[in-house]
């Protein structure tokens, strides 16, 4: 179960990378300085991932690619479900799944806590793969948060529903085709991909 930890001080993002309790697990900043415990991470969904680097790693140097290491600061802001009702967002810092940086954005960071502020580059791509118990956080406050923020490429593996969701920054707004079986991923970030969507969507073979 996930809980918000109050603190005798409020953190902002910079305090928030240098935070240390001395106790495992990961957390994501909330607006009111607070930090919300992130539950344990599916091990399919962490094979999927690491496939992922494996495959990216022929395109860019593994230095710029993260997997569930970086933070990336974002605005809390107020975002509207399909069912037409809206949900307040408080998170201020996100940890997604995968992330590959730019080489001025790795220059920013290196050295220092690992994290991305409102002042420092985007990443050309992020990754979330979808987990069950909480989905609509990727396809809704999750993808509010990067478009507002400005991230060029954010993708959604989803392999309950068995697609691939890749959204592309077009005049502020994403832009949005889900591939499916054997459809090859088109990337703006990476044009020479010849990746297929259920190869994102199965784990590989040991």
């Amino acid at each position: 179960m996930t809980a918000a930890y109050p603190l005798v001080k409020p953190l902002d993002f910079k305090a928030y990378l240098a935070y240390d309790n001395g106790a495992e697990g990961r957390y994501e900043l909330l607006d009111n300085g607070e930090l919300f415990e992130l539950p344990n991470e599916n091990d399919i969904n962490i094979n999927l991932a690491m496939d992922l680097y494996e495959y990216l790693k022929a395109f860019v140097s593994r230095r710029l690619i993260r997997m569930n290491s970086t933070a990336i600061e974002v605005t809390p802001m107020s975002v509207r479900l399909p069912n037409g009702r809206t949900r307040q967002v408080r998170r201020k810092a996100r940890i997604p799944d995968l992330m590959v940086l730019t080489q001025r954005g790795f220059e920013q960071i290196r050295g220092d806590y690992s994290g991305i502020a409102m002042d420092q580059e985007n990443p050309l791509l992020v990754v979330e793969v979808v987990s069950e118990s909480n989905s609509d956080e990727d396809y809704t406050d999750k993808k509010a948060q990067y478009e507002a923020r400005g991230i060029p490429e954010y993708w959604i593996i989803d392999r309950h529903q068995e697609v691939v969701t890749v959204l592309i920054l077009k005049d502020g707004q994403y832009q949005e085709v889900g591939y499916r079986e054997n459809s090859v991923i088109q990337s703006v970030a990476f044009p020479d991909f010849s990746i297929t969507a259920d190869r994102l969507l199965r784990e590989d073979e040991v």
